[in-house]
């Protein structure tokens, strides 16, 4: 089979809907966009299908594009156009296509239905961005028509204002309310129950069908073992032709209801944006002026109204591939709205250059500038983060709730987190780095004058601290930013689950060639470091924090008055919080693991315990972050604990621990998790919950006990942590505070120690669930015994895992 490369410039086309193929293609470098046209216009000139046709869908980097064509030889379902140059490899086909790919290649006829069906799943993946900024911009629009109904004097177009008098009817009907104060934040406020809408898209999207029994049914195949598939394709070219051509239906099928949304989301922007008898066009002529002659409109109203558009716009412009702009000129004004609107006084601070206070704390003085002097960063940032800074100390409560002063937090943050990352990178290569930087980079330290003077005699005691060593992987948040950075770990999962290359892709999608980056690239470590700063620990340290609204990274005397000793968590503390944990869970961090044995392979269980990551923070939530790292099942998981613990650090730990046993056991089993027999702890748990009402175990009264327990936790898993801290914090010690079920199922999964056990099988609410243990125990250990016996050397010693494994099953 010939090759043919050749290059395909931006704006022309690879192929056009409606036309045959004669091969298939290999995108080797560049983006191409899916365009799709009504069947109406297929078959007529190919200048007037792309001109109907509309985006989508998206193709970067090296990808095979395949699925457009039913078997490879059906004429093409959608049009490819280049976004940008790009490098293409064809593979020539005959009359009989695919096929004559599954005759005389069936591995390259594996990897193309494998491909497909990768990129169906895709979709159903990037769908999940587009339903969201459909319900965001529906909630946009039905909160103007509200906020019209209240503020408005004259009328808008008759076409807007039969729908905004109808809804706001519904609104006031329902009891709903508008603030005395209007803030943009109204604006993407659901107010669905008010106006009974739920803001959910309801027509058919990916999701719906990959869930057909014919698609479920081929993707129980395409995850056979390769050389099964493989034989299964040689043996029968119908099966690996039939799977193809249903995956090519959904495919396409799939693009369609994508089509389908667009077409959705442009005629809500359109009533929203567009150039005539628009909300915008009406705001513009009067209705901006209406509104903020009312009073009841804060003063940034259409400041941060503009903001919401530049977010619309940042999820709009990679879907569609134009600036919400270039398609809705009632953007524009919005803007001048804006302009138009009396600025804010900006705040100046004083920055007195000869301030050279000493005082008995360890001599910190001017400790920012010293802190932006080290990273070299420049009068713009500085000026910019002192002037924030300043008002955050003028404030009479820095730390409140309203928008005002969440806001500036929130700004303060993102430069604190980029400020963090030069200093964590400039410390790399200097080799002398000073006090306070050190205390930055370990304890969030950026400002003495944010910190009480008994306070900051703590933080210079603390500073004198040799770093401790630990059995466990415990450390300081610098200590694994430099694990990354030497590439002795890969960085985080971000807040949405992606890891790091997955999150370059989707932002290289936005950016122009010359700013994409490129994972291995000249400065991946440093681009890795970065990543991991700016996603997970900006994220981590904002929820361990306890409270969003509130989060602050920067150590200051507002978010705890008094001793920094006291709140600190030394990696010595943890780490017998820790050793105290596994006298009762000693089995916590063991996972299901194949072990090779020569040509054999043994399933046995590992202990693998997970970094625990001292964020420099105050904070009140221990939070685990992720049970383990990509797919290996050997990888440590990161919990995350923040260095200054407001409260019981015991019982978050616990919850911490909890969460990570629920997750990694979900991992583990996959798509089995939730199944009583199979699903292991998970599985039995989750029938619990779902089947408790009608569990002859249980008395009415303990029944009763758990719907009203179960009604004030959300999700499963934390219902499953409360159980988990009583077992560990109460039934341990014989105290009764679970029903028989939960006991039973927890003396299975999560035994005590023997010491713990050999107390509480006397006790006769442990009496059954012991017994059953100890014999099942005993089998298993027997078993194993006489399976493993072939491994011994002639001393009659295992080899290191399996032995390890033995005395684990002795337990």
């Amino acid at each position: 089979m010939g090759l043919t490369g050749e290059m395909l410039n931006k704006g022309e086309t690879l192929f056009v809907q409606g036309k045959t193929p004669d091969g298939f293609y290999l995108l080797n470098s560049g983006s191409l966009e899916i365009l799709y046209a009504s069947e109406e216009y297929v078959g007529l000139d190919s200048a007037i299908i792309l001109d109907k046709s509309q985006r989508v869908g998206f193709i970067s980097g090296k990808s095979l594009i395949l699925g457009f064509s039913d078997f490879c030889i059906g004429p093409y379902q959608k049009s490819i156009r280049a976004t940008e140059n790009c490098s293409i490899v064809k593979y020539p086909l005959n009359e009989k296509g695919f096929q004559d790919i599954v005759k005389k290649d069936p591995a390259k006829a594996v990897t193309l239905v494998r491909q497909l069906y990768k990129k169906i799943n895709e979709l159903v993946n990037e769908t999940v961005k587009t339903s969201k900024l459909y319900e965001n911009i529906s909630m946009l629009l039905d909160n103007i028509e509200i906020i019209y109904s209240v503020l408005s004097e004259s009328d808008v177009y008759p076409n807007l204002h039969a729908e905004a008098e109808l809804l706001f009817a519904k609104f006031r009907s329902n009891n709903g309310n508008v603030p005395d104060k209007i803030n943009a934040k109204f604006l993407i406020t659901n107010n669905g129950g008010y106006i009974d809408k739920i803001y959910r898209y309801s027509d058919s999207l990916p999701a719906d069908f990959v869930k057909s029994p014919v698609i479920k049914l081929a993707s129980r195949i395409i995850r056979l073992d390769q050389k099964i598939l493989l034989e299964s394709f040689k043996s029968d070219s119908l099966l690996s032709a039939d799977i193809y051509h249903h995956l090519t239906v959904t495919y396409n099928d799939s693009l369609n209801s994508i089509g389908k949304l667009y077409d959705k989301i442009n005629s809500i922007l359109e009533s929203l944006f567009g150039s005539e008898n628009s909300w915008a066009s009406y705001l513009a002529d009067i209705g901006g002026m209406e509104w903020k002659n009312s009073g009841k409109l804060s003063p940034d109203f259409f400041k941060n109204f503009l903001s919401l558009i530049v977010k619309i716009n940042s999820i709009y412009f990679p879907l569609f591939g134009k600036k919400l702009t270039e398609v809705f000129p009632g953007v524009n004004l919005i803007n001048s709205i804006h302009k138009t609107s009396k600025k804010a006084d900006s705040v100046k601070l004083a920055d007195d250059e000869n301030n050279s206070l000493e005082n008995k704390n360890g001599g910190f003085n001017r400790s920012i500038h010293k802190i932006f002097e080290f990273a070299f960063t420049d009068k713009e940032f500085q000026n910019k983060f002192l002037s924030l800074i300043g008002q955050f100390k003028s404030m009479s409560n820095p730390m409140n709730t309203e928008s005002d002063g969440r806001k500036i937090r929130r700004e303060i943050s993102k430069l604190y987190w980029e400020l963090y990352g030069a200093v964590f990178l400039r410390s790399k290569v200097e080799k002398t780095i000073p006090k306070v930087v050190k205390l930055m980079l370990n304890y969030g330290f950026l400002d003495e004058e944010l910190l009480e003077e008994e306070q900051l005699i703590d933080l210079n005691e603390l500073s004198k601290l040799r770093l401790e060593k630990s059995k466990y992987q415990i450390l300081h948040e610098v200590e694994f930013l430099k694990l990354i950075y030497d590439e002795i770990e890969c960085p985080s999962l971000t807040e949405m689950g992606q890891n790091y290359e997955t999150y370059l892709r989707d932002m290289n999608k936005s950016r122009k060639l010359k700013d994409q980056i490129t994972a291995g690239g000249e400065n991946d470590n440093i681009d890795k470091t970065m990543f991991e700063i700016k996603q997970m620990l900006s994220s981590t340290a904002a929820v361990a924090s306890g409270s969003t609204s509130t989060a602050f990274p920067i150590l200051n005397s507002y978010t705890s008055k008094g001793s920094l000793k006291n709140l600190h968590v030394s990696k010595k503390r943890l780490e017998q919080l820790i050793d105290e944990t596994f006298k009762s869970d000693y089995s916590l961090f063991y996972r299901e693991t194949v072990l090779k044995m020569d040509e054999s392979r043994e399933i046995i269980k590992e202990e693998v315990i997970p970094y625990f990551i001292l964020l420099p923070i105050f904070g009140t939530k221990v939070l685990l972050w992720q049970e383990l790292t990509g797919t290996n099942k050997r990888t440590r998981g990161r919990i995350v604990v923040p260095m200054f613990f407001l409260g019981d650090l015991k019982k978050s730990l616990y919850e911490a621990f909890a969460a990570f046993r629920w997750e990694l056991m979900r991992t583990m089993k996959g798509a089995m998790w939730a199944d009583p027999i199979d699903g292991g702890l998970t599985g039995e748990y989750f029938d619990y919950v779902n089947t408790f009402k009608k569990n002859s175990k249980l008395s009415t009264e303990a029944k009763q006990k758990i719907a009203t327990k179960f009604k004030s936790l959300r999700s499963n898993r934390d219902r499953f942590a409360s159980d988990y801290m009583d077992w560990l914090l109460y039934e341990k010690d014989g105290i009764m505070k679970m029903n028989s079920v939960v006991r039973d199922m927890f003396y299975k999964h999560i035994p005590f120690s023997k010491e713990i056990r050999e107390r509480l099988e006397k006790m006769p609410a442990f009496d059954q669930a012991a017994h059953r243990y100890k014999n099942i125990s005993l089998r298993n250990y027997n078993n194993f015994e006489r399976r493993f016996k072939k491994y011994m050397d002639d001393d009659g010693n295992y080899p290191k895992k399996i032995a390890e494994y033995m005395e684990f099953l002795k337990r």
